[in-house]
């Protein structure tokens, strides 16, 4: 198991399904990506199977949580991204809110942040 994955253990994703909004991107009957996001707007996970990479599961689990923040009247959403993801983050609007920290293991955190857009009300 790779450093980054360490904490991704079964006990922690039951903590995330149980506290958090989980949200699964699924193709052909395969989990292809899994992300989550606390009451407060700060995404906890948003990983992709890499054989589905690049193929829009990223970008829809993300926008899944847009749709989830707007709908519950947040006005920001934060994360920190790794190295390898920064260029998605920025390419659908997230902004860098600080330097490079440490992260988790060897890995390096990037602080960002995107402003919610408030979804019309349907009906």
């Amino acid at each position: 198991m790779s450093m980054w994955l360490a904490n991704k253990t079964a006990d922690t994703m039951r903590r995330w399904i149980a506290a958090d909004t989980v949200l699964v991107a699924v193709e052909a009957e395969r989990i292809a990506g899994v992300a989550a996001v606390r009451a407060d707007g700060r995404v906890l996970l948003n990983y992709v199977a890499p054989e589905a990479r690049f193929q829009g599961a990223s970008k829809g689990l993300m926008q899944g949580i847009e749709a989830w923040a707007s709908g519950r009247g947040l006005t920001w959403l934060t994360l920190d991204s790794t190295v390898t993801a920064l260029r998605f983050y920025q390419s659908t609007g997230w902004i860098k809110t600080g330097p490079p920290q440490p992260g988790f293991g060897l890995t390096t955190r990037i602080p960002m942040r995107k402003a919610v857009t408030v979804l019309p009300a349907v009906g």
